[in-house]
């Protein structure tokens, strides 16, 4: 009998361990997936699940991770679009300004100093396959 209630208690642990760990990716999932988004001159300082979501569409499980995170830029991005004496642009002989043309991208001019700090937040979406779960674009 005594046999009986430890095996009984065994299986009601497992069971109940197993809805403890639900099915979901998991903060370093998260964390790997933040860090493939960001330049690959920030370091990460911290990075921390605020909240998430499971939705389905189309037959496919996703979710939604929710998150707050510190980067660093320890020899920082662009540092040469700070500097004050790039050469100048002219134009029929006239200055019409500094080039920093290698400095512009799509929303402009992105640069930041060395050790400057940022902090983040916003959500990634993660796909379920047969494999886990993988950063959905």
């Amino acid at each position: 009998m005594k046999k009986f209630f430890s095996l009984f208690f065994i299986f009601g642990f497992l069971l109940m361990l197993n809805g403890c760990f639900d099915d979901i990716p998991s903060e370093n999932d998260g964390r790997k997936a933040f860090k493939s988004m960001i330049s690959s001159k920030a370091k990460i300082l911290s990075f921390k699940k605020t909240n998430g979501k499971k939705y389905e569409f189309g037959g496919a499980k996703y979710y939604e991770m929710f998150y707050e995170a510190e980067i660093v830029y320890p020899e920082g991005l662009n540092t040469q679009c700070l500097e004050k004496n790039l050469p100048t642009v002219y134009a029929f002989g006239k200055p019409i300004g500094k080039d920093r043309s290698r400095c512009i991208g799509l929303f402009g001019i992105k640069t930041r100093d060395i050790g400057e700090k940022e902090k983040l937040s916003g959500s990634i979406a993660f796909e379920k396959t047969e494999n886990g779960w993988i950063r959905s674009r």
